[in-house]
């Protein structure tokens, strides 16, 4: 029976391994990475450097820019440069009744009592853009517009409170999208769904956008809680973007856009990963995402609010476009990945891996393989293709990720530490050799699990990056305190061959007898610290900030090792996984020793969550992986040699 579950978890591995491997080659062909500059930010920087957009536009396509992130005009844009003035009606008769008003037209209409007082009055000197601004209102606005023509000046009427009215959006402006465009630089639509009620208004707004030459245009990048079109005009949308051959942006670590993941059903998954910087981000952390995370798009903000923006902001755009050049990445439109789909035969040879894994996991906790365990095996195999007929398909698969990730961390803990122990106590240098191989092999039923995980979301969906992360917290609990039981019991209490419940009720009363030592206290009270930075900074919701240190320690690495590894498995999980084997293997089973391997489990548990970052591609997660081994090991000898150094220390002041 042992062969034969075995057999399909190798066959599950070898499945996945295909997918992820399938899946990375698209991801290493694909190279191309548009760098973006929003206009609002464009617009600072030319003010500050006193130049005209053109100008600095001019400038950062010579630092290496090769998109701008453009919306639509809007009114209040308008009226602060000086090309509109609004009123409501009722700033304009308190005016025309005590200091008078100096517009011809205004003056007319306020003489002829034919200004409402609850509504908008807008006057500008450009017919044309009199033009725009009334029928926009009327199409987006959906309320009463009136024009007044006059000698040189037009009035706009729009029966709306003012705040909606300063809010509209009039469409792209002429100029901007010429200055842009003659310099060979591309757009990113930035298009919201904001008084677009009607398809009409959203057919005409995307157009705006879509209808321009299609060398011209990048990815498009929704504003706002929703993408443009929810949630009654998506079809519409989608029909547009495809025609138009433009992919969508998700922007990574937003919450996602209402509409988004409809939308890119309806697409077929033509989405890009989009990276919009933190205000002072560094260069290495905005890179990152393109090498390890599939981003495709940088969308590079500048903290405006700084008094250095400038400066800060010019040399952050030079340098994020001389270090992608330098690893070899080349400019152009932000494209969506061409990834294929798993297929219904490969997804169940995986999730017969994952059932026969749980299968073998139960028996080697138990003890023994019993014929009952085929049972569990149907019925495990059952349960998660049932997973596809209550949820749906993309639920089904992430859910399916999930259990595997636990089953494969608990499983490589508890087969190839737990349950291996030596019977015999060993001398030390023995005892170093045999830690040393048993994570090793740790780490080999890990990366297979692992390849299991990815493989199960290598698909155009989750490597769009539209689904968002489930269950990591879930992950990296539930198999440490399973981990945590297996230790007791084959650490503490290996004596006892068969488990009864007699046994069991007996062992807890034992350990509520048990005194309280110091020592003991003060290593669990060590432990327990350790273990709230690592649920805490697992998924950044405890409020524990990254050091300035742990930063440049992360940059070293990364420019080292080219990818980083997880300092959580090379300096807490591997070496005290190390130094646990070594204690144990001399005989020296305790709790101590017990929970040493209980923490010990969460290299374990770090390795195949790394595996469940879909976004990031299976060789990087590989490398990071193998890093964290074996400089996991170099620490647990360091961490084993140091207590060897306290002991003999303590012997000698003893004597």
């Amino acid at each position: 029976m042992k062969k034969i579950l075995t057999c399909l978890v190798i066959i599950a591995v070898v499945t996945g391994a295909f997918l992820v491997w399938r899946s990375d080659a698209i991801e290493r062909r694909h190279n191309q990475v548009e760098i973006t500059v929003d206009f609002d930010d464009l617009t600072a920087l030319a003010e500050r450097a006193n130049v005209t957009r053109h100008q600095m536009l001019a400038e950062l396509k010579k630092m290496g820019v090769t998109a701008i992130g453009l919306r639509e005009a809007s009114v209040e844009r308008y009226r602060q440069e000086g090309l509109l003035t609004v009123q409501t009606g009722g700033e304009l008769l308190n005016a025309w009744r005590t200091i008078g008003v100096q517009n011809a037209k205004l003056n007319e209409l306020l003489a002829a009592g034919k200004v409402s007082p609850t509504a908008v009055y807008l006057t500008t000197e450009k017919q044309e853009l009199a033009r725009r601004l009334a029928h926009k209102a009327e199409l987006k606005l959906e309320r009463p517009v009136k024009i007044y023509a006059g000698d040189n000046t037009y009035v706009v009427e729009i029966t709306d409170t003012i705040k909606r009215v300063e809010q509209l959006r009039i469409g792209l402006d002429e100029q901007d999208k010429a200055s842009i465009l003659s310099l060979g630089l591309r757009i990113v639509p930035r298009i919201d769904n904001k008084f677009l009620n009607n398809a009409e208004a959203v057919g005409e707004t995307l157009a705006e956008f879509l209808t321009l030459p299609k060398e011209s245009l990048s990815a498009v990048v929704f504003e706002g809680e929703e993408v443009t079109g929810n949630d009654s005009f998506l079809q519409l949308t989608a029909e547009m973007l495809k025609e138009a051959g433009v992919s969508f942006g998700i922007i990574e670590y937003n919450p996602r856009q209402e509409g988004s993941q409809k939308l890119a059903s309806l697409t077929d998954y033509s989405t890009v990963l989009v990276h919009s910087n933190f205000p002072r981000e560094n260069v290495h952390n905005i890179v990152n995402a393109v090498q390890e995370r599939r981003v495709r798009l940088l969308y590079v903000r500048i903290d405006t609010n700084d008094p250095a923006f400038y400066q800060k902001g010019m040399d952050l755009i030079a340098a994020v476009a001389q270090r992608l050049e330098e690893l070899g990445y080349t400019t152009g439109p932000a494209t969506a990945f061409a990834t294929p789909k798993q297929g219904r035969a490969l997804i169940l040879l995986m999730l017969l891996g994952v059932a026969a894994a749980g299968t073998l996991l139960l028996a080697e906790i138990c003890g023994q393989y019993h014929q009952l365990l085929w049972a569990v095996l149907s019925v495990g195999f059952l349960g998660l293709g049932g997973l596809f007929v209550v949820f749906s398909h993309t639920f089904a698969l992430q859910l399916a990720s999930i259990l595997a990730a636990m089953i494969f961390s608990s499983l490589a803990v508890v087969t190839q530490q737990l349950n291996r122990l030596p019977e015999q106590n060993l001398p030390t240098k023995a005892a170093v050799r045999y830690a040393l191989v048993t994570l090793v092999r740790t780490f080999v039923v890990l990366i297979g699990g692992g390849l299991v995980v990815l493989g199960l979301t290598s698909s155009p969906l989750f490597t769009s990056g539209v689904p968002l992360f489930r269950g990591v917290k879930l992950v990296h609990l539930l198999p440490l305190v399973l981990i945590a039981v297996v230790s007791a019991k084959t650490v503490v209490y290996g004596h006892i061959k068969k488990w009864t419940v007699k046994e069991a009720v007996a062992m807890l009363r034992q350990i509520w007898q048990q005194p309280l030592v110091l020592g003991y206290m003060v290593v669990l009270a060590v432990l327990a610290v350790v273990g709230y930075i690592y649920v805490g900074r697992t998924g950044h919701t405890a409020g524990i900030p990254v050091l300035d240190l742990e930063q440049k320690l992360r940059i070293i690495l990364s420019n080292v090792l080219l990818v980083r590894p997880r300092f959580k498995e090379f300096l807490i999980g591997y070496p005290l996984a190390f130094l646990g084997l070594v204690l144990a293997a001399k005989g020296y089973r305790k709790p101590i020793t017990a929970a040493l391997l209980t923490f010990g489990g969460i290299a374990a548990v770090a390795v195949v969550n790394t595996f469940m970052h879909f976004t990031t591609p299976g060789y990087n997660t590989l490398l990071r992986s193998f890093h964290g081994l074996w400089l996991g090991i170099v620490f647990g000898l360091l961490y084993t040699f140091g207590l060897y150094l306290l002991i003999s220390l303590g012997k000698r002041v003893t004597k």
